[in-house]
């Protein structure tokens, strides 16, 4: 019966280990995401045939990008690493890692993570360090955004499932991680970082619309010139970590649109 007893124990411990997943989030904005996904899943069987459930799906793809560009940036989710590797192409290493989270039985989000680095930069690179030190399955605190196409579309990973309820209940999301750790932070940026995220935004706007057509260089450049003073004075007000932090941003920005089509 001592056996058994401990046995049980054991057993108790080892999943009282196990990374925590908070319901409700202890994120706002996690929480606020997830709340959108519950809503529209809860949709789903309302649907009385293939018209409706097409122009529903549709529908849901049109308002999740609307959501995801609308939000920009994720700050301080929380979910468990796994599948760290890399993977070198020329002259750049891919770092590729997952983060996952379940919100409720049945259901997980997952985060296909990649940041790409000029692999002779790989001893410098703030991500890759900090990554390349964490072990698969560790519950992890992170920053960026969700991958998104040149047409107005959500990134899904190559392996997400194709039945479209998945994309809700399942969904294996492409994302250009911006910051991660071990430690929980604050859930919202400092004022003076939050001001240089939104010019960041500005700032890589004019390029975007210039490569993908919409104005000419001359245009992407006149208001590129016209933002710069104002990103260089925010950048001053940052601190070291901060100024990395809005580098990794632009970076990801750029690749978000240079790797956006399909």
């Amino acid at each position: 019966m001592k056996k058994i007893y401990f046995c049980l124990l054991a057993c108790c411990l080892l999943i009282s280990c196990k990374p925590a997943y908070k319901i409700p989030f202890s994120n706002p904005q996690q929480k606020a995401f997830d709340n959108f996904l519950t809503q529209r899943l809860s949709l789903v069987h309302n649907q009385n045939n293939d018209i409706q459930r097409k122009d529903f799906y549709n529908q849901f793809e049109t308002d999740l990008y609307n959501y995801v560009d609308t939000a920009r940036l994720f700050v301080n989710w929380e979910g468990v690493i796994d599948n760290i590797e890399t993977e070198e192409s020329g002259t750049l290493t891919a770092l590729k890692f997952t983060i996952s989270y379940l919100p409720k039985e049945n259901r997980e989000i997952t985060f296909y993570c990649t940041h790409l680095i000029q692999t002779d930069s790989l001893p410098n690179d703030y991500l890759y360090n900090t990554v390349k030190n964490m072990p698969n399955g560790l519950l992890v605190y992170f920053d960026g955004f969700i991958r998104t196409t040149n047409n107005g579309k959500v990134y899904y990973n190559k392996f997400n499932t194709y039945e479209q309820e998945k994309n809700i209940q399942k969904p294996k999301y492409e994302f250009w991680p911006i910051e991660i750790g071990p430690e929980v932070r604050n859930n919202s940026l400092s004022a003076n970082l939050n001001k240089a995220v939104n010019i960041c935004y500005e700032i890589i706007e004019p390029l975007r619309r210039n490569y993908l057509g919409e104005i000419t260089k001359e245009q992407s450049d006149s208001l590129y010139n016209y933002l710069a003073p104002k990103f260089k004075e925010a950048k001053s007000q940052l601190t070291k970590e901060e100024n990395g932090y809005i580098s990794r941003l632009g970076i990801a920005l750029t690749y978000n649109f240079l790797y956006g089509n399909e």
